[in-house]
C-alpha cells in the first residue's frame, strides 16, 4: 500500500470532501449552472476515489458504477468538448464515471511502477477488446472524419481502460456480489427518481423530452432514455438472477427487480422493454430448472399482462414497433452502412465516417439530409466503418465472452452467488447487444465494458478456487 505523505494527506480529507457530495446535490436541483459545481464534483470524485483505491479498494468498481449514470455532468466539463451538441447542450466526452475511472487507472498506473509489475489480464477477452481498439485506431489513418474518428478512439479507449481497471479490482466473489449490488441498488434509486419524474414532469436536464404527450421519456441523469433503459436492464439481470438463486433473500430482490421495471417502463424506450422481455424468455428458457425458478417465470408472465392491462399506451407503443415513427429513417440507414460494407469490405471507410459519408460519397443512397446519424445498429456501423476485421474483432468479443459466461454459470465449483453473477452477466451483455441494434450504442457506452470487466473477474475467482492461478 502506497504510504507518501502526499496520500496520506488525501486520505484524511477525503470523508470531509465526500460531505460536499450533499451541497453538490443541491446545487445540481436548485441552480445547475452554478460555476462552483464543476468544482465540488472534481474535489468529490478525487476524493472519493483516492480513498477507496487506497483504503477500500473493494469499493472502487462500486463507485464507478455508481457515477457512471451522473452523464448530466458532461455539460459541465469543458475539455474533449464533442463535435455537435446534443438537444442543445454542449457536453463533453468525459463525465463523473470516466474522471473517477481515469484517476482509478493512474492510481493504478503508479501501484504498478511502485511494485515493478503491470498485471494485466491474461484473458482471451483482452486480446479480443485490445485488437477492437487496434483496429479501431488504424483506420483512423484515413477516416474520412478524422475529428469524430479521433473522439470515437478515445471514447474506446477509456472503456478499454474501464474494463481492464473492472477486471483488476472486482477479481474476488465477494467484490463481484459488491458491484453487482450497487448497480442493483443505484438502478432502484434511479428508477424513482424517474417515477418522481414522470408525475411531477419535472427534468435535470433535456426537457424536449418532457413534451411528447403521452410518452413523455424519463432520462434522470442519463443522456438518453435508452442508456437509463440499458442500464436498468443490466441491473434488473442480476436482481432476477439473485431473486431465483436458491437461499437468497426474495424480500430484498422481489421489491428491487420491482422497482427497475417500473422505471424502465416510464422510460418508454421500446428498444429497453424488447431487450426486457427477451432477457426473461433466455432466462426461462436456459436457467429456470427449479420449481422456485419456474413459478418466478409464470410470475413475470403474469406481471407483463398486467403492465399491458395497466397501461394500454405502452402495449401501442410496442404493436407500432415496426412503424414507420419507430424505425424512422433506420432501414435506409442500414441500406447504407452494408452499400459501405459491400464497396470496402476488408478497411472499411475508417472510424467515425459513417456520418460524413452519407453526406458525401453516398448521398445519392440516403436523402434525407436533416436525419444523419450512425446507423442506429452497432454491428451495421462498425462493418461500414472498420471493414470485416472490425467485425470479426467483435464478434469475436462478444462470443468468447457468451461462451465464457454460460461455462462459468453452469459451473458447480463457484457458489450459487457466483453462478448467479454469470447468468447475470450473460443476461445483461445480452440486453446490450440487443440494444445495440437499435439504438446504435453498444461500446460506446461504459455498461459493456463492465460486464465484460466483471466476467474476467468472476473467470480469474474460478480459477482461483480450483488453484490454477495463485491467490
Amino acid at each position: 500500500m502506497l504510504a507518501s505523505a502526499p496520500f496520506r494527506r488525501a486520505e484524511a480529507v477525503a470523508p470531509l470532501i465526500l460531505a460536499g457530495a450533499i451541497l453538490a446535490g443541491l446545487l445540481a436541483v436548485f441552480e445547475p449552472t452554478a460555476p462552483i459545481l464543476l468544482s465540488l464534483i472534481s474535489l468529490i470524485l478525487i476524493g472519493a476515489t483516492c480513498y477507496t483505491t487506497y483504503r477500500r479498494p473493494d469499493l472502487l468498481v462500486p463507485l464507478i458504477v455508481a457515477t457512471t449514470p451522473l452523464e448530466i455532468t458532461k455539460i459541465y466539463i469543458p475539455i474533449l468538448k464533442a463535435s455537435t451538441d446534443w438537444f442543445g447542450y454542449d457536453v463533453s466526452l468525459l463525465d463523473a464515471g470516466r474522471l473517477a475511472m481515469l484517476l482509478a487507472a493512474a492510481i493504478w498506473a503508479l501501484r504498478a511502477l511502485q511494485t515493478g509489475r503491470l498485471n494485466l489480464p491474461r484473458d482471451h477477452l483482452f486480446g479480443w477488446a485490445a485488437a477492437l481498439v487496434v483496429i479501431g485506431g488504424f483506420t483512423l489513418t484515413y477516416s474520412l472524419d478524422p475529428n469524430k474518428g479521433r473522439n470515437e478512439l478515445i471514447r474506446l479507449s477509456f472503456n478499454f481502460l474501464l474494463m481492464v481497471m473492472v477486471a483488476a479490482y472486482a477479481a474476488t466473489p465477494g467484490r463481484q456480489r459488491a458491484v453487482a449490488r450497487t448497480w442493483i441498488v443505484v438502478g432502484a434509486i434511479l428508477a424513482v427518481v424517474a417515477l418522481a419524474q414522470y408525475v411531477t414532469g419535472f427534468a435535470f436536464w433535456n426537457p424536449k423530452l418532457q413534451e411528447q404527450g403521452d410518452f413523455r421519456r424519463i432520462n434522470a441523469t442519463f443522456a438518453d432514455p435508452n442508456t437509463f433503459a440499458s442500464f436498468l436492464n443490466v441491473g434488473a439481470a442480476f436482481a432476477l438472477s439473485f431473486l431465483a438463486a436458491r437461499r437468497t433473500r426474495f424480500w430484498l430482490w422481489a421489491p428491487a427487480l420491482g422497482l427497475l421495471g417500473a422505471g424502465l417502463v416510464v422510460t418508454f424506450s421500446r428498444s429497453g422493454w424488447v431487450a426486457f422481455g427477451l432477457m426473461v424468455l433466455l432466462w426461462g428458457l436456459f436457467f429456470a430448472r427449479t420449481g422456485r425458478q419456474l413459478l418466478l417465470f409464470l410470475a413475470f408472465l403474469a406481471s407483463g399482462a398486467g403492465v399491458v392491462a395497466a397501461a394500454p399506451g405502452a402495449l401501442d407503443r410496442i404493436a407500432d414497433l415496426g412503424g414507420v415513427e419507430a424505425l424512422s429513417v433506420r432501414p435506409q440507414l442500414i441500406a447504407v452502412g452494408l452499400l459501405m460494407f459491400a464497396e470496402q469490405p476488408l478497411t472499411g471507410l475508417g472510424l467515425g465516417s459513417f456520418q460524413a459519408a452519407v453526406t458525401t460519397s453516398y448521398a445519392y443512397a440516403y436523402p434525407f439530409f436533416k436525419y444523419v446519424t450512425a446507423s442506429h445498429t452497432s454491428l451495421v456501423t462498425t462493418a461500414a466503418e472498420q471493414g470485416v476485421f472490425g467485425l470479426l474483432a467483435t464478434l469475436g468479443l462478444l462470443g468468447t465472452a457468451v461462451a465464457r459466461a454460460y461455462l462459468l454459470a453452469t459451473d458447480r465449483w463457484l457458489s450459487t452467488t457466483g453462478r448467479a453473477c454469470a447468468r447475470a452477466l450473460i443476461m445483461g451483455l445480452f440486453v446490450l447487444v440487443v440494444a445495440g441494434q437499435t439504438t446504435g450504442a453498444l461500446f460506446e457506452e461504459p455498461y459493456t465494458w463492465i460486464v465484460l470487466g466483471m466476467l474476467i473477474g468472476l473467470r480469474r475467482a474460478a480459477l482461483r478456487e480450483r488453484g490454477l492461478v495463485p491467490a
